[in-house]
């Protein structure tokens, strides 16, 4: 039998509140994988920052009245899996997806685009809904 601790959260579309759900995220990894080594906890911590920065900055652009949803689910077997949804209009991720496989600086041009293309270099798999304002990634702990 596999044994599984969740985590989800739901906040409004603030920076501060981004702060306090990184936190609360990396205790919650620290909790149930407590022998994790540093490199791993800060490619955690990376993930996490990028992902819900994304959602509340790109996802709501700072809409206070928007909400960013997340859910972890981290098993026995060492595969942490998370989804985060905000509620914006979502992107084009069958482009990223498309170009996301060569070096950012050539396929990502702009200011945008250099945190997920991290987020997909740093975990096993990514996936994104149908809309582009939900992404779920799963990576196992070494």
């Amino acid at each position: 039998m596999v044994s599984v601790n969740n985590y989800s959260s739901c906040f409004l579309s603030e920076l501060s509140n981004v702060k306090k759900n990184l936190n609360d995220l990396c205790e919650f990894l620290s909790h149930v994988y407590p022998d994790m080594d540093a490199d791993s906890r800060f490619e955690f911590k990376l993930i996490f920052s990028e992902l819900l920065c994304n959602a509340v900055i790109h996802g709501n652009k700072l809409n206070k009245n928007k909400l960013v949803r997340v859910a972890v689910e981290a098993g026995a077997d060492g595969v942490v899996t998370v989804l985060v949804r905000d509620e914006g209009a979502g992107f084009d991720y069958k482009k990223f997806l498309g170009t996301a496989r060569t070096d950012m600086f050539t396929d990502i041009g702009g200011e945008n685009g250099r945190g997920v293309w991290l987020v997909y270099r740093l975990v096993d798999s990514l996936s994104f809904n149908g809309r582009g304002n939900e992404i779920k990634i799963s990576k196992r702990v070494p």
